[in-house]
């Protein structure tokens, strides 16, 4: 039985370096044009955080392979890219090389070098310290940057800001069950007799199936870095071209099998407009003044407040009515519908019984 726990567990870090690998694919793809660099930086750390995955799978399925100090090495190099990527949605996409940016992956560096005299010397541990000042004190630093608030990332809006502060978080928490698990095997333990490695990588298989799911599915967790990463320069397109389609925007989007499709994207919608997406998010942005999501979340908000003052849906659910206009669950209608109008679905419709 313990053989097969651990074959399961030695398995997990493969699966979810496969997710992690189609997330970085996806963002890779989409990281086209001047503004793509978030998508580049972004997809650079998911594939590296891929192959550390695949070399834990094979550090499990093959005891007493010495291959902590590749895992190592990968993740130090991966940590500069999501500064980069924090500093590249800082200035709305681009991205300019500066000299300083080189000492970021000094440490990956130094790996090789220290190595044989870590080893040597019988500190060894010393990687496990340096992984763990690594992470610990990128994730401090995008906490701290983030909360300065959404001003500072101008491209990342809404959900996206969220998102990243989830992102942000999960850093040092991994930071934290890397050490945690480095203190455990201090005695030379094999890395498979860990009691808290199935934790850490059934947290990892988690995220990169949200991830996963999220970057693949119809309404991508990624959505506003393709809108970022495919937008043009201005003069490319005609202010009369961006008013018509804003227009024609504004009259497909308030028709209820537009809305109501919990499943639409930027690029499904565009597709049934017959525009490029690159061109429908450029006449959203520049035309209504917000992201497509933001758009739809207004639109369905907006039909939300008709069903909770029609007198045929009085008796109706509020979850029911979220339902119907296109939200997949309570907490995101209740949090879009507080943000436009102040209340809650169940005070606006307690507000309007007691007008009317």
């Amino acid at each position: 039985m313990a053989g097969n726990n651990l074959t399961v567990l030695a398995n997990l870090p493969f699966a979810a370096g496969v997710g992690s690998a189609l997330v970085a694919l996806h963002l890779l793809m989409a990281g086209t044009g001047h503004k793509g660099w978030p998508n580049r930086f972004l997809g650079g750390f998911f594939l590296l955080f891929a192959c550390q995955l695949f070399v834990l799978s094979y550090q499990l399925n093959s005891p007493g392979a010495q291959a902590g100090p590749v895992r190592v090495a990968l993740i130090l190099a991966a940590n500069p890219l999501v500064f980069l990527f924090f500093r590249s949605l800082r200035s709305g996409g681009t991205y300019a090389w500066q000299p300083m940016d080189a000492v970021h992956f000094v440490p990956v560096l130094l790996v090789p070098v220290l190595l044989p005299v870590l080893l040597r010397t019988g500190y060894g541990s010393g990687l496990d310290v340096a992984l763990f000042a690594s992470m610990a004190g990128y994730g401090t630093a995008y906490l701290v940057a983030l909360r300065s608030g959404p001003g500072q990332f101008p491209v990342a809006a809404g959900r996206a800001f969220r998102w990243l502060k989830v992102f942000a978080v999960f850093y040092p928490f991994s930071a934290l069950l890397d050490a945690a698990i480095a203190l455990e095997l201090l005695g030379d333990a094999e890395l498979g007799n860990s009691q808290l490695l199935p934790v850490a990588v059934l947290v990892v298989f988690g995220v990169s199936l949200v991830l996963v799911f999220g970057a693949m599915g119809q309404r991508p967790l990624f959505d506003w870095l393709r809108e970022l990463a495919t937008a043009r320069s201005r003069p490319t397109v005609s202010d009369h071209v961006l008013d018509e389609l804003a227009a024609r925007v504004r009259s497909a989007i308030a028709e209820e099998r537009v809305y109501g499709d919990e499943a639409i994207s930027l690029t499904r919608f565009a597709r049934q407009l017959g525009e490029p997406p690159r061109l429908v998010s450029q006449a959203i942005n520049r035309r209504l003044g917000m992201s497509f999501s933001d758009l739809l979340n207004s639109v369905r908000v907006d039909a939300a407040r008709q069903l909770l003052t029609d007198p045929g849906c009085r008796d109706r659910p509020v979850i029911d009515i979220a339902y119907a206009v296109g939200f997949r669950s309570k907490s995101n209608f209740h949090r879009s519908f507080k943000q436009r109008t102040g209340m809650t679905p169940g005070e606006f419709r307690a507000g309007y019984g007691k007008a009317g």
